[in-house]
């Protein structure tokens, strides 16, 4: 990973870019620059699906085993409502470094 992190950096020095949009522009055309944002905005949105998915499927094992059957795809809706939309609205993350604490002590 840092190898090509490394290469991005010796590329954007070349054309003298500085996103990653610029530099397939300058070495792909514009049509390169299209494609790499919606490929980098499909992979947000497909790496929040399955956080979703797994919270969602999560919820419903917990409700299930109070005794609430509810379905994968209301769970699934009610997540992403409850508490995705609201950590991708906030403005400033430094509100969930308590919570990062929390979660990073909890591996050990």
């Amino acid at each position: 990973f840092g190898y090509f992190c490394f290469l991005i950096a010796k590329v954007c020095d070349m054309t003298g870019c500085t996103t990653y949009r610029g530099i397939w522009q300058e070495t792909m055309g514009s049509r390169g620059g299209t494609a790499i944002s919606v490929a980098n905005a499909l992979k947000a949105a497909l790496a929040d699906l399955a956080y979703a998915s797994i919270l969602a499927d999560t919820l419903r094992s917990l409700l299930a085993s109070v005794g609430f059957e509810i379905a994968r795809s209301i769970c699934l809706v009610a997540i992403t409502i409850v508490a995705i939309l609201p950590m991708c609205l906030l403005k400033n993350l430094h509100v969930l470094a308590p919570f990062s604490v929390v979660g990073t002590a909890g591996v050990f």
